[in-house]
């Protein structure tokens, strides 16, 4: 019975209100335009069905918006009930007051307004007008007028710069304006569930036929993010409820929070967050990483990469790249007060003005966020916390993955000039955009090497047709000289080799100089050791056949060929085996060796390079050393009993556990 008085009461308010405010709705010669009208509407509710309240989809609707044109029946429904709760507003009255005052203002800018109107909707509404204005301060008290100047009014209002920024259908309808004057329709009047206007009911009061459906979903996510004074609460199966209060809401709190902070650079945040990344690891890279180098940089003896600060940003105009390059030289040529020497291991990674400006307004947002948390965050209502918390989550996840694309200019010092490179992509994650930035400076740039080829070899002069280099030498070059390329590491340069003394570009020596070389390898597989300093790169040459008769042929373990001088040493090699293959083709297995005989004390080192480390890694059941040692004094200089070396000796062999004697 309540029920049907209400809809009674409606529909009499309806033709009460068309009665009072028209002499006539329609031209003479289209009486059932209004007909055309709701059956237009009523198709596109019936076409969304579960996205409009259920009235909204059946037919009786239709004779709803029939009796109400040329009105839309929420519109009325929504003064006559919301607005004529409140014991100071005259129901009939006040609802034709308000209702005559929108359509004077429609009337009045009908050449101007470029919103289309089958119905007069609650998106039509212009709260600016005078009617309206004192309605709402008079019955929801006059903080409301700040509400609608900051959210809903005019071209400076949250909702007019979203329509602006948008244009089109956005700009010319008033999307954003109009949908947030119908929010602001349904704020008041209510109780609990009833406060506000649900999703479908948003979307009953402000679609048109002649408009995308899907307007209004993008338009009410964009008021939540932007607005000020509204709210959200989830309405079950009407989805949300939205209402506008005149308490700031997250929205104004962070806005005001982020002007405090707006002048902030929060370079030291970025270097901080740059620092926590790179301790993650380096992926693939081989190089070191180094965040905000100082002017005092030590020499870096291997591949780095030197993080720059954000002041030193790659940016459109050229006095901003001329600092960041000058920087980079002064880096590059000193080492605190004296000259570098090393100067061929440092790489770049300098941020770019757009992408800088980005991440340090990520960085704002994160503070602004953290300042509402510390001062407001006992007063926010639960749901506002749990939004808050969300929004901080959120914020410092953006400004993390905001690293990687604001770092995508890798620079390097070649010759006297500086070159860089753009990175055509970024990763969120900084380690992986490293990563990235690795593989495009070695496989697309070429700027890093790996392994120094045949033709480097070639162009950097290290396949000499008399003389030589020292290895320690030719390695140092390609880490001192810009005009070389970089190498990835020193084994960049001693696998290169390796692989040009086997295919017979070059031969390696041993020897304390290039003119007393005691062994000498080429067109086969050797060991180097990078910090050897008898090492020498030499012209290739034809090695001496192998004598299979002679053991003593093979200088190191693994090596096959070359050329060896014979000494005591090396002809005192013998093998207790089974033999190397039986007769019936199995293969032997090693049971022990035996090495003695006499080495020159120039050639004292190679034991331990040779045999004594050799042996110490591999996994042996006994590794016994004994030494002799023999020494005749010279008849022109002879040694007294006393001499403070030999007591040296005798204390020291006392403290080994090994014999001394001396003949007198």
């Amino acid at each position: 019975m309540n029920r049907i008085l209400r809809l009674s009461q409606s529909l009499f308010s309806k033709r009460v209100v068309r009665a009072r405010l028209f002499e006539s709705i329609t031209p003479p010669d289209e009486l059932d335009y209004p007909k055309k009208v709701a059956e237009a509407y009523q198709a596109m509710y019936a076409s969304h069905s579960g996205e409009v309240p259920a009235e909204g989809s059946k037919n009786t609707y239709k004779e709803q918006i029939e009796r109400a044109y040329p009105f839309h029946p929420l519109f009325i429904d929504a003064l006559y009930t919301r607005w004529g709760s409140h014991p100071d507003f005259q129901r009939t009255r006040g609802v034709l007051r308000l209702l005559a005052s929108v359509v004077g203002d429609l009337w009045q800018r009908r050449d101007g307004n470029t919103q289309s109107q089958p119905l007069i909707q609650p998106c039509h509404i212009r709260w600016s007008i005078d009617a309206m204005q004192a309605a709402l301060t008079r019955l929801w008290g006059p903080p409301y007028q700040s509400v609608a100047a900051a959210d809903i009014l005019g071209e400076k209002s949250n909702a007019g710069i979203f329509d602006e920024e948008r244009g089109g259908d956005y700009m010319r309808e008033r999307i954003g304006q109009g949908l947030a004057s119908a929010i602001l329709l349904g704020s008041f009047g209510g109780q609990g569930q009833r406060s506000g206007f649900s999703a479908k009911d948003l979307k009953l009061a402000c679609s048109r036929p002649a408009l995308n459906w899907n307007y209004t979903d993008g338009a009410l996510l964009e008021l939540e993010n932007r607005s000020f004074y509204l709210y959200s609460a989830a309405a079950g199966s009407l989805g949300k409820r939205y209402w506008f209060g005149t308490q700031p809401n997250l929205n104004k709190l962070f806005v005001q929070y982020r002007q405090q902070v707006e002048r902030k650079s929060f370079d030291e945040e970025i270097l901080e967050a740059l620092r926590d990344q790179t301790k993650k690891g380096s992926g693939g890279a081989t190089w070191r990483v180094i965040v905000n180098p100082e002017d005092d940089l030590p020499e870096q003896k291997s591949l780095s990469l030197l993080i720059l600060p954000p002041i030193f940003a790659w940016g459109e105009d050229e006095t901003g790249k001329r600092s960041l390059k000058k920087q980079i030289i002064k880096l590059s040529t000193y080492c605190g007060g004296k000259d570098r020497l090393y100067r061929n291991t440092l790489l770049f990674l300098a941020a770019t003005s757009k992408g800088i400006g980005k991440l340090r307004q990520s960085h704002r947002d994160q503070a602004a966020l953290k300042g509402v948390q510390k001062d407001y965050g006992t007063q926010l209502t639960d749901e506002q916390k749990e939004e808050l918390k969300k929004r901080i989550e959120g914020a410092e996840k953006a400004a993390t993955e905001a690293l990687g694309p604001a770092y995508t200019v890798a620079l390097r010092v070649n010759g006297q000039d500086v070159d860089f490179v753009s990175l055509p992509d970024a990763r969120n994650n900084f380690i992986e955009h490293l990563d990235y930035l690795w593989s495009i400076l070695i496989e697309d740039e070429e700027w890093i090497l790996r392994r120094i080829g045949s033709v480097t070899l070639q162009k950097t002069g290290l396949i000499p047709q008399t003389g030589g280099t020292r290895i320690k030498d030719a390695i140092d070059a390609f880490l001192r000289f810009t005009d070389k390329p970089m190498i990835a590491s020193k084994d960049a340069v001693i696998s290169g080799l390796t692989q040009a003394c086997k295919d017979g570009l070059i031969g390696i020596g041993r020897g304390p100089n290039i003119t007393s070389l005691q062994t000498r390898f080429c067109r086969q597989t050797i060991s180097i050791d990078a910090n050897e300093d008898g090492l020498w790169i030499i012209p290739p040459f034809e090695p001496a056949p192998i004598d299979t008769t002679r053991a003593g042929t093979m200088p190191t373990a693994g090596t096959v060929g070359g050329e060896v001088p014979t000494t005591a040493a090396t002809e005192g090699v013998t093998t207790k085996t089974q033999g190397m293959e039986d007769k019936k083709g199995k293969k032997s297995i090693v049971h022990q060796i035996n090495i003695t005989g006499s080495v020159p004390v120039e050639n004292w080192a190679e034991l331990f390079r040779c045999f004594i480390g050799p042996a110490a890694r591999m996994q042996l059941k006994k590794l016994d050393l004994n030494v002799q040692f023999k020494m005749e004094a010279r008849a022109d200089a002879p040694l007294s009993p006393d001499d403070q070396v030999l007591k040296a000796m005798r204390e020291a062999a006392k403290q080994l556990g090994m014999k001394f004697e001396i003949d007198e």
